[in-house]
């Protein structure tokens, strides 16, 4: 007969044994076999292959990037800006952005596999996080890209020079651009410009001058009033840097009406070769469009400036009514390190803390940082499609430019890439603080 100690120990054995035995081939996850179905997936899980997908979108905008500066490095070769080495260094870049995107897009669809084995996490699951965690900050990001674009679209429409017999049509021609352009949809500069064009527009050339002159007057005494504000150590009085930007934009206004005035006057009729009317109406032309450009640049700047104070923000951290983002760090790191009993987890409380604020701090120095880079690309991409005469560029100065180029495009992507990444780590971060915490994000 067994004996009671003997029955417990195989009892005991038993427990252990099945405890550490492997499920049989095909009978799948436990809470699967259980349930008949499976648990959904963590949010900080499906953030985390939520990244994946950013990134890829990522690589492939600047695949796409790359493929549109090809083809305009392609038509500055033809008219000699570039060589064909400056094309295939372009080339080069394209083919191993398509390289990296393959190896995101298999990074993204293992972490998406790995999810639905052990959650209810497909990609139509996902998309709803993606919905509600990424897409915020990913249209606004397409929206700065589309003013740029829209900016672009008006210097290619200027890039092809006008007929000298059609100087008198060319007046109507930018006052539609000014108020049709999708650069100027949206500002107060589509509204406001026909008022004040008409100002400069009534003025002969005599008193174009004379107010350019008082102007330029007006704007050096504010200038030379700030600088010495600011050897005092004082600050530029708000009324007077107002003023400033007024001033600079009426001159760049009146500039370009007085250019216009002397167009239309078509003076290259008086010359007897053909050759040297068409280069004094192209010269003259290509100083009208410079200072066209110029005055649209304000619907751009006031564009930027509203795409500026749209940023998404990040999701806050509070606890007990105290938003730990937007407090002093130190009573931040007291109101955390306070819901912990031992001195060891507040340590690691207050650490995660600390991550999550800095996260929050990246992405607002991100901003800016994707802005200049913007800006870098655009800057030589509009030298080249622009009709301002850029003179002979040469060998040393076309490999700069190239250079500028694809350095600019690179540093775009990885300011887009690094602003994706830190938008969906922080909410990341702050989902884990908030578990330490034990409690339910707002």
């Amino acid at each position: 007969m067994m004996s009671l100690r003997e029955a417990c120990r195989i009892i005991l054995l038993s427990l252990l044994v099945g405890v550490g035995a492997a499920p049989a081939p095909g009978a799948g996850p436990p809470d699967a076999k259980r349930d008949g179905k499976r648990k959904p997936a963590p949010v900080q899980e499906r953030l985390a292959a939520l990244l994946q997908k950013a990134l890829l979108d990522n690589e492939r905008e600047h695949g796409k990037s790359l493929e549109a500066l090809l083809k305009l490095f392609k038509a500055a070769r033809e008219g000699g800006a570039f060589s064909l080495d400056h094309v295939r260094e372009v080339e080069r870049e394209l083919l191993e952005s398509r390289v990296r995107a393959l190896h995101r897009e298999a990074a993204y669809r293992d972490a998406v596999d790995r999810l639905g084995l052990r959650f209810d996490a497909g990609e139509k699951r996902l998309g709803k996080v993606e919905q509600e965690a990424l897409l915020p900050l990913a249209r606004h990001l397409r929206r700065l890209q589309d003013d740029f674009t829209a900016f672009q679209a008006v210097l290619d429409g200027l890039a092809r020079p006008a007929a000298p017999e059609k100087a008198a049509k060319l007046r109507a021609k930018l006052r539609g651009i000014a108020a049709s352009a999708a650069i100027v949809e949206g500002t107060t500069f589509r509204t406001e410009l026909p008022r004040r064009w008409a100002t400069w527009e009534k003025l002969s050339p005599k008193e174009l001058a004379e107010r350019l002159r008082k102007d330029a007057e007006e704007r050096r005494k504010l200038l030379d009033a700030r600088a010495a504000a600011e050897a005092e150590g004082g600050a530029p009085k708000k009324a007077e840097e107002r003023r400033l930007r007024e001033l600079a934009a009426e001159m760049e206004l009146g500039q370009f009406e007085e250019a216009l005035k002397l167009y239309e006057a078509e003076p290259w009729r008086k010359l007897a070769r053909a050759e040297l009317r068409e280069r004094q109406q192209g010269a003259m032309l290509r100083t009208v469009l410079a200072h066209f450009i110029a005055v649209l640049g304000e619907a751009s700047d006031q564009r930027l400036e509203a795409w500026r104070k749209t940023w998404p923000n990040l999701p806050p951290v509070v606890v007990e009514k105290l938003d730990l983002l937007a407090c002093d760090r130190e009573k931040a790191e007291r109101a955390v390190a306070a819901r912990f009993d031992r001195p060891e987890a507040a340590v690691a409380g207050k650490s995660k803390l600390r991550k999550v604020r800095a996260l929050a701090e990246a992405y607002r120095l991100q901003q800016q940082l994707f802005e200049l880079a913007h800006f870098q690309v655009q800057g030589p991409k509009d030298g080249l499609a622009s009709p301002f005469p850029r003179g002979p560029v040469g060998e040393a100065g076309s490999s700069a430019l190239a250079r500028r180029l694809l350095d600019a495009q690179r540093s775009l992507a990885r300011a887009r890439g690094q602003l994706l990444s830190t938008w969906v780590e922080h909410q990341m971060a702050r989902l884990e603080l908030y578990r330490d915490l034990r409690l339910a994000p707002p």
